[in-house]
């Protein structure tokens, strides 16, 4: 009976009435919403109780039950266990829908109470009901006092005849077609069911660890779709064509009666992925997507066997090196706000684990109607661990050496669970304190008890990669680039400036993938992008320009002015414009008709911050955005908005081979992904 320590585990009961359990439609039903909601059966009697018993434990009965006080039909006593079953029961029994009664559920102050009478052995064991002759004056205090003592009756037994089954492990995949923006729900629909996590890690699979786990041939085909063997070369342009995602998520969970809950386990999941929103549907596959749920999860039971063949402990951290008291000093990490970051943030505690799900969704995944242009964080690693060490404790504790707290929360740290994440976006600081606040909101206390936060966030770029390389390897952080908004700005992995004629310990095994820990030491990467000043803006509001991109620490490392040709023209058109061929003559006419200003601009992360500035190509609706945005204050039209600007980094780098051929050493960024292009 005693709640579970991990989880909102309950026992409730219910009495059906023999108008609900003689019928064995409505009886399977409602065994089946109990199993579909996570709930074990823990106790059933088929009991002949007395009319008075009956009264005690009911507001109101059938009127089969008061018709013949002699002859009372039987009820059948139904206990239940599982993750806030009170509530549950309440649900399923709510909309019954008859002018009688067909249960009988007790309020929660009275189920300890209704649990002993019903299944603590035979009826007799209660006190009889006072007789006529007892009974006081159906007035004032007396019956009061009656109804008191009824209900307040010291029941002289525990309730034996209830049963709960050990608990057990099961090992739960999801498979890549599911993408990691969806994890949060995930998290969040197993331990609404009771299960608590034991591990987790994202692993690239293989046809012979399906067959282990006793994945059927359809399901390998999506769940182990093979490693890649591409070289980091891209297209003409700077492009990486674009793959499937390989990573599935393998989380190790534990609850009574695991095995059993497996297949309700999996609906529950298709079911909270199918209300997460479009921000996940629309990454599935339409055979995912729809009712194919062996395609995006699997469960099976634990088993040693199946553990060893996803690489043994889900839980293990790189081993701990000393770091020299040098390698910190004089190294610039990513930090500026305008651009990239990492976060790591620690969940502590199972009290914030059981909100951790809800929590990673309002990250990944904010609402919409709250934050209509944020597309959320990109998820690049997970990690549980049962406990930290105290070395890991001392990085990873908000206070310091000296601190009143500092030996309290580094104790806090070493005996509770832990969920580690690593988490990236453009100003990722500035969004993660906002997901947080709205995670705070309704809760009633965020701490652990002992002033320690129950969320911990590395407040420095340094922490930042002090933890990273304390709890990850490069192949616990994966990359997601469908959900890394400022993906398409920056250069492809393995095309960087700073490692131009040389290849890096990851990029020498990771191939397409991108080594993180080198991103958070490289700092600001100088990127060069192009800026074209249309005809009849530049020779007026040239010195303003020069001006604005000066404030935005843009470095001007080419100029031009040029007549421009129809093909160039055309070609810095976009590809949806170019199928209209009224829209393309108005735009060639336009940027042939006069001479037009050509700007290679250098900065960190320039593509983006010439993107941000410039606006929307309409200039009306930049007016409506931001009255300060360039082609707002510029441009008439969609033809004549004054600006065009490189929109991507691959755009960039041909933008940079058209107009600056000779200038191109110059520009570190395009030089660098221009490489083994003809």
């Amino acid at each position: 009976m005693e709640a579970c320590k991990d989880t909102d585990t309950e026992v409730a009961m219910v009495l059906l009435f023999e108008a609900l359990f003689q019928n064995p439609l409505e009886t399977h039903h409602t065994l089946r919403l109990l199993l579909g909601s996570g709930l074990d059966v823990c106790g059933l009697r088929l009991l002949y109780p007395g009319q008075e018993l009956l009264l005690s434990s009911s507001e109101k009965l059938p009127s089969s039950y008061t018709s013949e006080p002699g002859k009372v039909p039987p009820v059948l006593a139904l206990g239940v266990r599982g993750p806030k079953a009170h509530g549950i029961l309440q649900d399923i029994t709510r909309g019954c829908g008859r002018v009688e009664p067909v249960v009988s559920l007790p309020l929660p102050s009275r189920v300890h109470r209704e649990l002993c009478l019903w299944f603590g052995g035979r009826a007799a064991g209660m006190l009889p009901p006072p007789s006529s002759s007892q009974r006081p004056p159906p007035a004032g205090a007396g019956a009061d006092e009656e109804k008191v003592d009824l209900q307040g009756l010291m029941l002289p037994r525990p309730p034996a005849m209830l049963v709960s089954t050990t608990k057990g492990d099961i090992i739960l995949l999801v498979s890549p077609v599911v993408p990691p923006c969806a994890f949060g729900a995930v998290l969040s629909a197993c331990a609404r069911r009771g299960f608590v996590l034991q591990g987790l890690r994202q692993l690239q699979l293989s046809a012979q660890q399906g067959l282990v786990l006793g994945m059927a041939a359809g399901q390998i085909a999506v769940f182990c779709p093979g490693k890649s063997s591409g070289s980091p070369a891209g297209a003409a342009g700077g492009e990486v064509p674009g793959e499937p995602r390989r990573h599935c998520l393998v989380l190790l969970l534990r609850r009574e009666n695991a095995t059993h809950h497996i297949p309700a386990l999996l609906t529950g999941l298709m079911e909270e992925l199918a209300e997460a929103g479009p921000g996940i549907g629309h990454s599935l596959p339409p055979a995912a997507a729809g009712q194919e749920l062996s395609l995006c999860f699997h469960g099976a039971p634990y088993a040693a066997a199946a553990l060893h063949s996803l690489g043994g402990n889900l839980s293990v951290v790189p081993e701990p090196h000393p770091i020299p008291l040098d390698f910190l000093c004089h190294r610039v990490f990513a930090a500026e706000p305008g651009m990239e970051q990492v976060v790591m943030l620690t969940l502590v505690g199972m009290k914030a684990l059981k909100s951790a799900g809800e929590l990673l969704q309002q990250i990944l995944l904010p609402p919409i109607r709250e934050k209509p242009q944020s597309a959320g964080l990109e998820l690049l690693g997970l990690k549980w661990l049962p406990h930290l060490t105290r070395c890991q404790a001392r990085e990873v504790t908000p206070f310091e050496a000296g601190d009143t707290q500092w030996q309290s929360s580094l104790g806090t740290l070493t005996c509770s669970p832990v969920l580690v994440c690593a988490l990236r976006g453009i100003d990722a600081c500035r969004a993660l304190g906002a997901a947080l606040q709205g995670w705070a909101r309704g809760r009633d206390r965020l701490s652990t008890g002992d002033s320690l936060p129950q969320a911990l966030v590395a407040l420095t770029p340094e922490v930042t990669f002090r933890q990273a390389i304390l709890f990850f390897t490069e192949a616990d952080l994966v990359t997601d680039a469908e959900h890394r908004p400022a993906g398409k700005f920056l250069p492809p992995p393995g095309r960087s400036s700073r490692t131009e004629g040389k290849t890096t310990v990851g990029e020498s095994w990771r191939c397409r993938a991108e080594s993180l820990f080198s991103f958070l030491q490289a700092g600001a990467q100088l990127l060069c992008t192009v800026l074209l000043i249309k005809p009849g803006v530049w020779s007026q509001g040239l010195p303003r320009i020069l001006q604005e991109l000066h404030l935005e620490k843009f470095c001007v490392v080419g100029m031009k002015h040029l007549e421009l040709g129809a093909a160039a023209a055309a070609s810095l058109l976009p590809c949806e414009l170019q199928q209209d061929p009224a829209a393309v003559e108005a735009h060639c006419a336009y940027l042939t008709s006069g001479t037009a200003l050509v700007l290679c601009l250098q900065r960190p992360n320039a593509v983006k911050k010439l993107m941000d500035l410039l606006g929307p190509e309409d200039p009306q609706l930049a007016q409506a955005l931001d009255p300060h945005l360039w082609r707002a204050q510029y441009g008439t039209s969609t033809v004549q908005n004054g600006f065009y600007g490189s929109r991507s980094y691959a755009m960039a780098v041909q933008d940079v081979k058209l107009f600056f051929p000779r200038r191109a050493v110059l520009c570190p960024g395009a030089a660098s992904a221009g490489a083994g292009d003809p």
